[in-house]
């Protein structure tokens, strides 16, 4: 059995402030190795917990930034980890074959108040996505569970209805983008071993969430959604690479961001 987990920085635990929009990082270099060092047991303890569970691979892929987050040095012994810039290579890289997903370090979509970093909005066939919720698209399209999510409050009412039975880890409150309530490290990291155990044995009671062909997508923008890219093919994953292929260029796979007052939801 194999377990892919697609990780993501902002929603750690203890993570809330970055220095700019563009490499998405905490001021403080010595602070950010810290949080890079929480990341990689966070992503650890979900593997141990799916290795108990009778998994035979776990597969990690660093999809945050430039791909260089996790510490492999650190890493739990048995997992393997896909790391390094990915610009030119297939969305979700390594996956195919893939029995059950998670996803680490989730964050909100923008727009979204009371959340931590908020970022990323995709339109696929009328309804916004974030980035977590896309991976649920992704992993559904290829009759893959979504088995544990972890990130703040605000991105699991976001997937709520997205992800059935399984299991969600809230690392943290939000008042804003910058400004949480969070739990210690070391409970986010039991509480992720516990639940990505439970997770993986119930998997084949988690529905796969399947958006049926044929998909629109866009992005929406300061004056209304850019240019529609319409895909008849039959399965979601394949639809959108081509998509971030013909149409994004493919040069990071999601669009840049900026922060507004909305995402405080203060007037």
């Amino acid at each position: 059995m194999k377990v892919y987990i697609q990780f993501d920085f902002e929603g750690i635990a203890g993570f809330v402030i970055r220095d700019d929009q563009d490499r998405n990082i905490p001021v403080n270099l010595e602070r950010t190795r810290r949080l890079m060092k929480i990341a990689t047991a966070e992503v650890s303890a979900a593997a141990d917990g799916a290795f108990a569970a009778g998994a035979d691979e776990v597969v990690i892929w660093d999809s945050h930034g430039q791909g260089n987050t996790l510490l492999v040095e650190e890493l739990t012994e048995r997992a393997q980890l896909i790391t390094g810039d990915y610009p030119r290579g297939p969305w979700l890289p390594f996956f195919e074959g893939t029995d059950v997903g998670m996803y680490i370090g989730g964050h909100a979509m923008t727009g979204t108040p009371g959340a931590v970093t908020p970022h990323t909005r995709v339109t696929v066939n009328g309804r916004d996505y974030g980035e977590v919720g896309m991976f649920i698209l992704q992993c559904g399209s290829r009759g893959v569970p979504v088995a544990l999510i972890s990130g703040d409050s605000a991105v699991e009412r976001e997937v709520a209805d997205l992800i059935g039975g399984a299991e969600f880890v809230v690392t943290k409150e939000a008042i804003g983008p910058t400004l949480a309530k969070c739990i210690t490290p070391a409970r986010s990291a039991r509480l992720l071993g516990e639940a990505a155990r439970r997770g993986v044995k119930r998997r084949k009671r988690i529905p796969p969430y399947r958006l049926p062909p044929p998909y629109r997508f866009s992005i929406p923008g300061e004056n209304g959604p850019e240019k529609a890219y319409h895909d008849e093919g039959p399965e979601f994953l394949s639809a959108y690479r081509r998509y971030l292929k013909r149409e994004l260029g493919y040069t990071r796979g999601w669009p840049e961001y900026r922060l507004t007052g909305e995402h405080y939801g203060v007037d």
